[in-house]
């Protein structure tokens, strides 16, 4: 046997010998069908919790996601078709998700803070007619009504309707969507079709719609389950939105695999985030970048420990205060992993088992392959090398088939049979991995992946830029994800400040989006092929901070 061959099966070998999926049939491998199987065999049972609302049982879910089923068929919105869904977190966001599963509609999940070319590009790409949307939120769609060229009809969830809006779409009531039918519609699609779009950053492109197939989905869920241990003792408590996986997916199905209980927040708050813990009596939550930091930051208490949290899922994890926040808060356990929207978690740490400073776990073996390559040769590094990082699942299904549109852009990424997720990491000898870097542009910001292109391209259209180049640079918190830095050439003859362009910015783009740091060059360096090397903008130099200069980015 070769060294590298007997490397690899010692690095693979054992790893997460626990994990199996609670659900065992694949054809069960959607969140429609977990539902029923909920609702018939423990239809009573409270499961979902807005802030301080009542619990909804399982039954009472079911049936209202059926009303919006038969609703959705009725209002001849056919399988396969996709609707956005543009709303912040409610009830009715859930049950439209599980609605639209049942009977084969895909839900396209945008960010409600997106706005102008971030909104236009994925609302366009989609190929969506529909779209579900607050009165609140009605202003971001129809400040691009002539840039969408699908889009022609929006449903209002809440506030009034005005007649005289727009020309160009039908607005109408959401309540259009709600049939009167209680019962289980006829079974529709397979855990192999679509079942959900998520949104996620580009790096020299815009950003991506993430073909997610219901088994994809499940297979998300089925992990974050296993990862916090959830039983049916459990209250999981989560605060982030539901376009994303963390709230919708890691939060509300994972607990509904697991026959948790599920609470949840419009948005996270540091400082009542271990007030709503113990009152709702919570024992698994996740944390988000920097918000593990901001929880930390509070001012301590003798008594934070007196809640009954068990376990706290933290991506970033913050590794310089780990052991304290364990030991302040009374945590059991703080796990971490590996993943992307993309691949789900193919690294995740062993719970409960001690494990190197730094590393964000072990593969998942049984279930996918993860290999570390030299960019370009592609060929193996060796154990303690960095490379990027080249992932395939085992099991059909539980990966993203492509991004909706772009299929130059999933052939590039999901060439020689791997994904090529463009992070880099290292695996020691023993099997851990450690996350170094990202890859090139890619850019994280309070969770949300950012666009550098998008950026870029919104900023060049300010009249006295000639050139622009937009990196993320590391934040002052612990785990904290990045800052947004836009490097400013202006035009020959002409000036302009950084206020100027954080103006622009707020004007243009959602607030995750408007950089913190502004540098005003006198050019942008290149290689000899033209490429701005952006390695070398992110280094430390003179630059103008939006937070010291006193301006904010309003929600």
């Amino acid at each position: 046997m070769s060294d590298l061959v007997e490397s690899l099966l010692n690095a693979t070998a054992d790893f997460h010998p626990d994990f199996r999926a609670l659900f065992e049939d694949k054809v069960d491998w959607q969140v429609g069908r977990v539902l029923e199987h909920r609702a018939q065999h423990d239809p009573d049972r409270p499961f979902l919790r807005f802030a301080e609302g009542e619990y909804m049982s399982y039954g009472e879910l079911n049936r209202r996601s059926n009303r919006v089923a038969h609703g959705l068929r009725s209002a001849g919105i056919e399988p396969g078709e996709r609707v956005i869904i543009l709303l912040p977190n409610c009830l009715e966001y859930i049950v439209t998700w599980i609605g639209m599963q049942k009977v084969g509609v895909v839900p396209v999940c945008l960010n409600t803070s997106a706005r102008g070319r971030f909104f236009e590009r994925p609302v366009n790409t989609s190929g969506a007619r529909c779209l579900i949307t607050d009165e609140a939120l009605l202003s971001i769609v129809l400040e691009s009504a002539g840039q969408l060229s699908h889009l022609e009809c929006v449903f209002i969830r809440e506030g009034k309707i005005s007649s005289n809006t727009t020309s160009k779409l039908r607005v109408r009531r959401y309540d259009d969507l709600i049939g009167s039918e209680e019962t289980n519609p006829p079974a529709r699609g397979l855990y192999s079709d679509v079942g959900l779009l998520f949104l996620t950053g580009g790096t020299t492109g815009p950003s991506k719609l993430v073909e997610m197939p219901n088994a994809h989905v499940h297979w998300l869920a089925e992990q974050f389950g296993w990862a916090y241990r959830m039983t049916e003792r459990d209250v999981h408590l989560t605060a982030f939105p539901f376009f994303h996986g963390s709230g919708l997916i890691n939060g509300v199905y994972a607990c509904l695999v697991r026959g948790a209980k599920t609470v949840v927040y419009p948005s996270f708050s540091a400082s009542q985030w271990l007030e709503r813990i113990r009152l709702h009596r919570a024992t698994t939550t996740q944390l988000l970048g920097v918000t593990m930091d901001y929880v930390f930051k509070q001012p301590p208490k003798p008594d934070d420990s007196d809640n009954e949290l068990r376990c706290v899922f933290a991506v970033p994890n913050a590794y310089r205060i780990r052991d304290d926040f364990m030991s302040r808060f009374g945590v059991e356990e703080v796990m971490e992993g590996w993943g992307s929207t993309e691949l789900c978690f193919p690294i995740l740490a062993p719970y409960g088992e001690p494990r190197p400073q730094g590393s964000c776990g072990k593969v998942l073996a049984d279930w996918y392959e993860v290999r570390l390559v030299e960019p370009g040769s592609e060929e193996e590094v060796a154990d303690g090398q960095v490379g990027e990082a080249l992932v395939r699942t085992k099991a059909p299904w539980t990966m993203t088939q492509g991004y909706a549109g772009q299929p130059d852009i999933t052939a590039r990424i999901m060439r020689n049979l791997w994904w090529h997720t463009g992070d880099f990491l290292r695996r020691d000898e023993a099997g851990w991995f450690y996350f170094v870097d990202r890859a090139d542009d890619a850019i994280r910001i309070r969770g949300e992946s950012v666009s550098s292109y998008e950026v870029e391209e919104m900023i060049l259209e300010h009249p006295t830029v000639a050139m622009c180049a937009v990196v993320g640079v590391p934040s002052e918190y612990e785990a904290g994800d990045q800052e947004l830095k836009a490097c400013i050439v202006p035009v020959p003859g002409r000036t302009v400040s950084p206020e100027e362009i954080i103006e622009h910015c707020m004007v243009n783009a959602p607030r995750y989006a408007v950089p913190r740091y502004v540098e005003i060059r006198t050019d942008l360096p290149r290689n000899e092929h033209g490429k701005i090397l952006k390695h070398r903008l992110r280094q430390a130099g003179s630059v103008w901070d939006r937070m010291t200069a006193g301006l904010t980015v309003h929600r």
